[in-house]
């Protein structure tokens, strides 16, 4: 199991270099069809040498071979095609210049790092989150240099907003731009739209190691110098999990996870975040009412202010996690090859086979073989 990515209202995973996803069929298959078990894309089954893969609201891309292909709902053209209807089908995105190794899905446009350490983005650009100093396009298929990096060696895409690790000299360093109403970019202020790229202030102890966009205008990182969480943005359900409700404009600590944090994951759609520890134990934090159910503690209860144990009880096996809006999935087992999630089932997320039920603990998806 390579890693599990989670959209708003699908999952997919990348497997043996294929993908397989379940959910609502507008990341799947363009349609409005629900996918209760997993599927495999048709064309990108086992052995299709998959190297990057990233799901957001309602689309999916994925990488092969250096080349980005998109799919899914595409009214602002995130998927790279130009007309604006639902695409059906994994497609070519054209006007990449070099091989991409990562592609990251924001809920309204996409972004891809180049193995020049170059950037690309595409989509809606209506907070400039596109990189391009301008607000114009308003919205484009086509990729847009982000600004002149040549420095890039990480990027993700949130709501209208983007984020980079730039390599510059031996300092890894974050930066920001586009849609930063509630002080998500990290950069002191609340000043939004912010066309220029802005380093993220006081920054990451050491640089950042990962970064993870959420998409109720929150960031968070992992730092490099001793693997601590934080993070930056709107945070009145309580998902940058450092105990309170407020919003902060620089980042902050989240509380209780310490340092060995390996992994972190923010649903795009809803106010949850969760990571996992190197020692393989998962905790989310954030709202868990309603369709945002659950955090996989095994409780109703309807926040969450700092992080709370997954599967409290179970085994602490946990590799990868992925946040999407109505359930959570991660990586698990010994030998990282098995997929559980958790939350609401109103669109088959739950990979289980049925619609409508609710998870408020892993429960284990029988993958397609």
């Amino acid at each position: 199991m390579d890693l599990v990515a989670a959209g708003g209202f699908h999952t997919c995973a990348l497997i043996q270099g294929g993908v397989q996803c379940w959910g609502r069929g507008l990341g799947i298959d363009g349609s409005t069809n629900n996918f209760p078990i997993p599927t495999w894309i048709s064309g990108y089954g086992p052995g299709s040498n998959i190297t990057s893969l990233c799901a957001s609201y309602l689309h999916t891309c994925l990488v092969k071979q250096g080349n980005v292909y998109c799919w899914g709902f595409n009214v602002d053209r995130q998927t790279g095609q130009p007309d604006g209807g639902n695409v059906e089908a994994p497609s070519l995105v054209d006007g990449i210049p070099v091989d991409a190794s990562k592609v990251s899905c924001g809920a309204f446009h996409t972004c891809a790092v180049l193995v020049d350490n170059s950037a690309r983005c595409w989509g809606s650009n209506i907070n400039g989150g596109l990189g391009v100093n301008s607000l114009t396009p308003s919205s484009t298929h086509v990729p847009q240099q982000v600004f002149n990096f040549t420095d890039v060696v990480d990027i993700v895409a949130g709501i209208r907003s983007t984020c980079a690790v730039r390599l510059i000299g031996q300092a890894r360093e974050a930066w920001c731009w586009g849609n930063n109403q509630d002080g998500q970019l990290g950069i002191g202020n609340t000043n939004s739209p912010q066309l220029q790229a802005v380093r993220v202030i006081p920054g990451y102890p050491g640089g950042p190691k990962a970064l993870s966009a959420g998409g109720y205008y929150a960031f968070c990182g992992i730092s490099e110098q001793n693997s601590a969480a934080y993070c930056a943005g709107y945070g009145i359900y309580g998902q940058l999990g450092n105990g309170d409700t407020s919003s902060k404009n620089t980042l902050t600590a989240v509380s209780g996870l310490g340092s060995g944090v390996r992994q972190m994951s923010m649903g795009i759609g809803k106010h949850r975040a969760c990571a996992v520890t190197t020692n393989s134990t998962a905790f989310c934090w954030g709202s868990y009412s309603s369709d945002s159910c659950c955090l996989g503690d095994g409780s109703s209860a309807i926040m969450a202010l700092t992080p709370q144990m997954v599967d409290p009880s179970g085994s602490k096996d946990f590799s990868q996690i992925a946040v999407g809006d109505y359930t959570i999935c991660a990586v698990r087992g010994v030998l990282k090859d098995e997929v559980w999630c958790w939350g609401e089932n109103q669109y088959g997320g739950l990979g289980s086979g049925t619609i409508g039920d609710v998870a408020t603990l892993p429960q284990r998806v029988t993958l397609a073989s």
